[in-house]
């Protein structure tokens, strides 16, 4: 008789057992339910991101962004399913015809975990498929470049590649072979977690041997990542030597075309040949060759890509850089007069005495700007700040402010809404209520109040806008507004231009999904006149805007 303590079940799997048939079928409508709510929440902010795009007539952008989007998460869904799905199908095959007694450690995990076993690989399974793809989906920018690449008809240095497949292909394939082996590893994990659980698998020290259908399975699944690391080197790692950052310059230097270009080749000769090794073990069930292959692929990779490069930059490079680095850097600074259009620009040049001379005008010493932009803006906030808004960005400009013809130099301070200087919290007045910045603050560079502080007064209202309201600006992620509504904004103040209707149930209903807020679909502020102000942020609006 066994003196052992009887083991009790997970919590979550006791919770489920425990209960009647009913019970556990209102267990499964919660979470369907649960899983249909996050469904629906994300099809409403899809719903809500095309809104946006019709109201700044920019439809085209958002069906092209959701049409790659789809493709992606779709193909990517199928195929990483089906390698996960196959993998898991095949564990529990070889577990059903292998029988094996597992490890003291898994069989406490089976008494504890019980059925609840198979349940728990196919919820890993579907989990790392269903993140695959939304990250798969994220990278549509590069998919889009991808399927619409173009050969620019120059040829990158070293490579010989035409720089249209570093624009347009390279992108797309550094992210898809990078996810692609993060893929094959999850696999290799949740395939052995499911082979040592069943049995098929040892440990090393076990007395009883491994199943050959479990190491053939695990060789054959080391054989792809093998293939994948080995398309990794020669179609991402070499590519990517032209736009290696080398110190100071963008191209490969001295060190990458002589050492790391060709280490690149041979290891990757290595690695397929791993992967082959892998194979004829999965057949023959041999372990020692694909073990030497292995250790000699990772000693190739850590000593042609880590140490040799290492030496080639100090004993090499530095004692005589300009030397070993000349012929680069001349690539360097040809590639950037190309992309910026300048090949041709004229140079002009001048003497010591004509600096002096220059530089002893009054003409240009009366507008040298007195201030450091960078630490003006709490001092502008001090000066001129408002309710609700903070200066946090200071920008130089000129203007003919006088109208004599002359360009005034002046440092232009937008006083944008700030969550964080609300004078009241809450839902109506972060959205209703303080929705606007308070115009932009005018200051001349050069000259000084009597005080010697900056001239907040000396150009007010000189360009219409010292406060006019500021509803989109810097500082605004995520921050929505609602105008038009029963509440009066800040100072009285009211909306004219475009936005997006709030003008029934059904599109309040979205937002408040969208947002995860309840209060849009359950205020009575709103009227049939209200408009949504969504992505406000400069920079959110350009890159929704104009992604490339």
């Amino acid at each position: 008789m066994s003196n052992r303590a009887p083991v009790s079940r997970f919590l979550l799997v006791s919770l489920v057992e425990g209960r009647s048939r009913w019970q556990r079928i209102v267990l499964g409508l919660i979470v369907v339910a649960y899983i249909g709510f996050k469904m629906v929440r994300g099809a409403a902010a899809i719903v809500l991101d095309r809104w946006w795009y019709q109201s700044v007539d920019a439809t085209e952008v958002w069906q092209t962004r959701f049409a790659a989007q789809v493709q992606l998460f779709v193909v990517s869904l199928l195929l990483t399913a089906l390698i996960l799905g196959s993998s898991v199908w095949f564990v529990a095959k070889v577990a059903a015809l292998h029988r094996g007694i597992p490890s003291h450690l898994f069989q406490r995990y089976h008494e504890r975990m019980g059925p609840a076993h198979r349940w728990l690989l196919l919820g890993i399974a579907a989990y790392i498929s269903y993140r695959v793809a939304a990250t798969f989906s994220a990278q549509w920018q590069s998919w889009v470049l991808f399927k619409n690449a173009q050969e620019v008809g120059v040829a990158a240095p070293l490579s010989g590649d035409d720089i249209g497949f570093h624009l347009f292909r390279l992108p797309f394939l550094t992210r898809s072979i990078d996810i692609a082996r993060k893929l094959v590893i999850a696999t290799i994990a949740l395939s052995a977690f499911g082979h040592l659980a069943s049995g098929a698998l040892k440990l090393p020290g076990s007395p009883t041997r491994s199943s050959r259908l479990a190491l053939a399975h695990l060789y054959t699944l080391g054989a792809g990542l093998a293939a994948v690391q080995g398309l990794r080197y020669v179609l991402v790692s070499r590519p990517a030597l032209a736009i290696n950052r080398v110190g100071t310059f963008d191209g490969p230097g001295y060190t990458e075309s002589t050492f790391t270009r060709p280490g690149l080749m041979v290891v990757a000769v290595l690695a397929v040949a791993t992967g082959f090794a892998a194979l004829w073990a999965a057949r023959k069930n041999r372990w020692r060759p694909v073990a030497a292959m292995f250790t000699i692929t990772v000693f190739a990779h850590l000593v042609l890509l880590g140490a040799v490069p290492r030496l080639s930059e100090k004993y090499l490079v530095a004692p005589a850089e300009a030397q070993r680095q000349l012929w680069s850097i001349e690539n360097n600074l040809v590639a950037t007069k190309a992309a910026f259009g300048i090949e041709g620009a004229p140079s002009e040049s001048f003497t010591l005495s004509q600096a002096e001379s220059m530089a002893a005008s009054t003409t240009y010493l009366e507008r040298l700007p007195l201030f450091n932009p960078t630490t003006m803006a709490p001092a502008l906030q001090v000066l001129a700040g408002t309710t609700g808004t903070r200066i946090s960005t200071v920008d130089f400009d000129r203007y003919d402010l006088d109208g004599d013809g002359v360009p005034e130099p002046v440092y232009l301070a937008p006083r944008t809404a700030s969550r964080n200087d609300l004078p009241e919290k809450g839902w109506v007045q972060q959205h209703l209520v303080y929705t606007r910045g308070d115009g932009v603050l005018v200051v001349p560079t050069n000259t000084t109040a009597t005080d010697g502080r900056p001239d907040v007064a000396a150009f007010a209202n000189a360009l219409d806008s010292d406060h006019d309201p500021l509803y989109f600006g810097e500082g605004l992620d995520d921050w929505y507004a609602i105008v038009n509504t029963r509440r009066a904004q800040l100072g009285g103040a009211t909306f004219e231009g475009e936005g997006i209707p709030l003008d029934s149930g059904y599109r309040k209903a979205v937002l408040a999904l969208a947002v995860g807020e309840s209060q849009p679909a359950l205020t009575n502020e709103l009227t049939s006149e209200s408009l949504l102000l969504y992505r406000r942020s400069i920079r959110e609006r350009v890159k929704a805007l104009a992604p490339f």
